[in-house]
């Protein structure tokens, strides 16, 4: 399908936006074969639709958050909830008129970042189907890049959202952790997960942004000239040679239209985030998740991790959940991770504030798009690497501290993607928006990806 925008939807009369939603349904149903989609919309809700700015325009959801109407499976075989009621996140875009087309494949239970789904297949990659769209929200972001939908929803832990829109050459913004209502999401981590938005340009996820959260504009954009952004060596050590040379491209075009780049002192930045990490993950994850479990109300789902990894399909999924299982994180060592957390977002905002600059930006991850089973290792510079690692490897800090995360497409859009994420202070959302959307326009002066 033709990628349209939330504007080029608002566009279309009534009818020819109810035609091209019956088209976005088809197109949904016709990627099976690319792992898109775990459940589809009857056609008959394409008209339960109501008034509002998004309506009769059509949005996807990672199948891990709650729709009414259509089952949460997370990705998983053994659960298949039925929710009454909508996520929160999701009640305010369907409150706005906004039809919900189907739930979207992921990394079984969001825990992993390939999108290999051992229970529902691979979500494979628009540009090239051998390789991975990333994860755990790939199939938001296939079915952004694929034209199927303007805008869907995923959710963020470690990398959930930055990747996929990377491997995908699309738009994603994960939010301040807590900025977005978290009710009805399968969770792994209460200090970690958020919920997020995938789209064609940034001004669709500010204009989706703003009607999750409320917070509009008083300036429109960020001039080039007006905008710092700060550049860290310890982000761009150990690069895959072309992201390397797309992001140096990035940088000079943004010097070229008058951005200041100035370099940012991120003194054991990477060393205090692997210090809290996966610690905070895996003292979460047994409450988080079988907390959901519970609240469905369901007989016969797990009530611990070992029972769920019994059950779960993905091998990689099954190994890490039995794993925690049986490593408890002692409590001490979590309030240890935890109060390093904290601290090292304090550490962040001073060193951002000590260059004066807005925000930094970054590669978003070290490498392309990996080939579909290439789940535990990879390749890079002539060493074998762990892929989790290599993934999370630029988004973990972010993720941690809970930072506002705004991945933007770089190079040739004909090209296998490669993501630049501009990351700010907590709950800047809005400023962070406004200096990706000038970002995208000079690294893409004729907007959306067609």
């Amino acid at each position: 399908m033709a990628t349209r925008t939330l504007k080029d939807w608002q566009a279309l009369s009534t009818k020819q936006r109810g035609d091209a939603l019956e088209e976005a349904r088809t197109a949904a149903l016709a990627s099976a074969d690319m792992g898109v989609f775990i459940s589809i919309a009857e056609q008959d809700a394409l008209t339960e639709g109501g008034p509002g700015v998004l309506a009769g325009i059509p949005i996807a959801v990672k199948d891990n958050i709650d729709v009414a109407g259509l089952s949460t499976t997370g990705g998983t075989d053994f659960l298949d909830f039925s929710p009454d009621v909508n996520a929160d996140v999701i009640t305010a875009l369907r409150s706005e008129g906004a039809v919900v087309v189907g739930k979207t494949n992921l990394h079984e239970l969001a825990f992993g970042l390939t999108s290999n789904n051992g229970a529902h297949g691979p979500v494979r990659n628009p540009f090239d189907p051998s390789l991975s769209a990333g994860g755990s929200s790939g199939g938001s972001a296939a079915a952004v890049a694929r034209g199927i939908v303007p805008v869907a929803i995923g959710t963020d832990t470690g990398g959930s959202m930055s990747v996929p829109a990377a491997f995908c050459g699309v738009f994603g913004l994960r939010p301040t952790t807590g900025r977005y209502p978290s009710d009805g999401i399968i969770g792994l981590s209460w200090t970690r997960d958020t919920a997020g938005v995938f789209a064609n340009t940034v001004a669709d996820l500010r204009f989706v942004d703003e009607l999750i959260t409320g917070e509009g504009d008083s300036v429109e954009v960020s001039k080039p000239k007006e905008i710092r952004i700060g550049v860290s060596d310890a982000y761009l050590a150990d690069l895959e040679k072309t992201v390397g040379a797309r992001f140096d491209e990035a940088l000079s075009a943004l010097r070229d239209a008058g951005v200041q780049i100035v370099p940012v002192n991120l003194t054991n930045h990477f060393e205090r985030t692997a210090e809290s990490n996966m610690t905070v993950v895996l003292y979460e994850t047994p409450h988080t998740l079988i907390s959901y479990l519970r609240g469905t109300g369901m007989s016969g789902l797990p009530d611990d991790l070992s029972a769920t990894s019994a059950l779960t399909k993905s091998p990689d999924v099954a190994g890490v959940l039995s794993f925690i299982h049986d490593n408890r994180v002692p409590t001490l060592d979590y309030r240890r991770a935890a109060d390093n957390r904290w601290q090292l977002r304090r550490q962040f905002i001073s060193q951002l504030d000590d260059a004066g600059v807005h925000a930094i930006v970054f590669p978003t991850v070290p490498i392309l798009p990996p080939k579909l089973g290439e789940d535990a290792e990879v390749e890079l510079n002539g060493s074998t690497r762990s892929l989790f690692d290599t993934l999370t490897r630029l988004t973990s800090p972010g993720a941690l501290m809970g930072m506002p995360m705004v991945t933007v497409p770089t190079g040739d859009p004909k090209a296998v993607p490669v993501g630049l994420t501009v990351m700010g202070r907590p709950f800047d959302d809005r400023e962070v928006l406004r200096i990706a959307e000038t970002v995208s326009t000079i690294l893409r002066p004729t907007g959306a990806r067609s």
